[in-house]
């Protein structure tokens, strides 16, 4: 809870429920994600791309390279 308070209180959010599924470059620069939900496919552009996924999948669909 005191992750979440510490989200909230800085001006983020949490998308319960919610995956990513790609990523959103611009002219090399990832610019956000694609994300599923209950809602259908959205959306979220942002300055700053933090990827925690624990796997590199944003980063791999953002065009870095990986290592299997």
């Amino acid at each position: 809870m005191a992750l979440l308070d510490g989200i909230r209180r800085h001006g983020g959010s949490v998308m319960f429920g919610t995956c990513a599924v790609g990523a959103v470059v611009e002219e090399h620069v990832l610019r956000g994600i694609v994300v599923l939900n209950e809602d259908g496919l959205g959306v979220i552009r942002a300055a700053v791309t933090v990827d925690a996924t624990g796997d590199g999948d944003v980063a791999v669909w953002a065009g870095a390279g990986s290592v299997n």
